[in-house]
């Protein structure tokens, strides 16, 4: 027993002997999958014993994670193919999309950012989560990453270097990155801007497209651009081919993206397992091309062109479903132009959900179209998950 007990000593002597040295702050690591995060990214802060991470570490390290942050409503929403994730700021809950059970789950804004539980958020979204008490590091991965145990290796190598960085970052800007702020029993710490005043005279607008075929979307896009003009793309899996570059460019722009699934209307019609195949292929296409994924979705045809228990089954999977109030029609450019009006008069006290398809005839009326918009001071809203739906069957989940 004797020596059992002395040879447990001599390894714990070891350890610390070989333990990574550290700050005198005692900066703490983030690894995101197989990526350990630079600490000017990736600042922790502990209390009341939990850790807490900025939700965008859940981006990195091909965690196939995507969020959305609404800082008027403060609501956080982090989403994978299978989980939605809702965090209620001024509530201090979290809840999934599909659940609508509420969790405890403090989250705050501090130096400009959410603050979310760290090993909460990682169970709920499905990825591990482990502290490493000798570097220290926190890390969240997929099961499919590099398991912890050979992981140590690259941590070995890799901090040294990242914290080297960090301490001569710091010593030339004389100051600490270190967020100061910790979390505050009643939820949100940093209350988003007052709006301003109102203009009375301002009318809102959705604008939205839907691609299915793409080899228009760069038109669509300069002249969007040239408006000042934001808008939301409804995209078909099998058109983004031909516009991979305008997703990207769409993405940086700030215009969002929603699903019209891999084949359109015919994918609505499919078996439950074939709809979720399909929708689920459209969104692997985007990830791959734009880097993130949505929760948006379409039916070209219309919502009330599926069953009730079709739009369930969307519901389920954590999908909001979209249909529009205004859509043009005509065999010009003309009468689609006279068709956008007639629908949007008698609506400037409502937001307009206006839908144009990625035709010829009707990229030929845009531009138009956008000068009404513009003279008749409309202001563009884009559309986010976060946002309640509009749709013919006046399903709000």
């Amino acid at each position: 027993m004797k020596r059992i007990a002395a040879l447990l000593l001599l390894l714990a002597f070891c350890a610390l002997m070989f333990a990574l040295p550290i700050s005198a702050e005692g900066e703490v690591f983030v690894a995101a999958g197989n990526t350990i995060l630079p600490l000017t990214e990736a600042m922790p802060i502990y209390s009341s014993g939990v850790w807490y991470i900025d939700y965008q570490c859940f981006t990195k390290g091909n965690l196939n994670v995507s969020t959305s942050y609404n800082a008027s409503e403060s609501t956080l929403v982090l989403y994978t193919w299978d989980t939605t994730l809702i965090f209620d700021l001024n509530k201090t809950v979290a809840y999934t999309a599909s659940e609508k059970v509420p969790y405890k789950a403090v989250s705050f804004v501090s130096s400009g950012t959410v603050y979310v539980p760290v090993q909460f958020t990682a169970q709920m979204l499905g990825l591990d989560y482990t502290y490493f008490s000798d570097f220290p590091m926190i890390r969240i991965k997929r099961s499919s990453d590099i398991p912890s145990n050979m992981f140590i290796y690259i941590a070995e190598s890799e901090i040294p270097k990242l914290l080297d960085a960090y301490n001569a970052s710091k010593n030339e800007e004389g100051t600490s990155s270190t967020p100061s702020q910790k979390p505050s029993p009643e939820g949100n710490n940093e209350l988003p801007e007052e709006p301003d005043e109102e203009n009375p005279q301002q009318k809102n607008i959705r604008l939205t497209f839907n691609i299915t075929n793409g080899k228009n979307m760069a038109k669509i896009l300069d002249a969007l651009s040239r408006h000042g003009f934001r808008a939301t793309f409804f995209i078909q899996g099998n058109a983004m081919p031909n516009c991979e570059n305008e997703l990207r460019r769409a993405v940086i722009n700030g215009h969002s993206l929603g699903s019209l699934s891999e084949n359109g209307d015919v994918d609505f019609s499919k078996s439950d397992d074939e709809l979720k195949a399909a929708l689920t292929l459209a969104n692997e296409r985007l990830f791959d091309i734009t880097r993130t994924k949505t929760r948006l979705v379409r039916i070209p045809g219309g919502s009330k062109t599926i069953p009730s228990e079709k739009a369930g089954f969307l519901i389920s999977l954590g999908y909001r479903i979209w249909d529009d109030t205004v859509t043009p029609s005509g065999t010009t450019a003309n009468r689609i132009y006279s068709s956008a009006v007639a629908g949007l008069s008698g609506r400037e006290r409502t937001t307009a959900t206006l839908t144009l398809n990625d035709s010829d005839i009707s990229v030929s009326a845009l531009t138009r179209i956008l000068r009404y918009l513009d003279t008749n001071n409309y202001r563009t809203y884009t559309i986010t998950v976060l946002d309640t739906p509009v749709n013919d069957i006046l399903e709000k989940r």
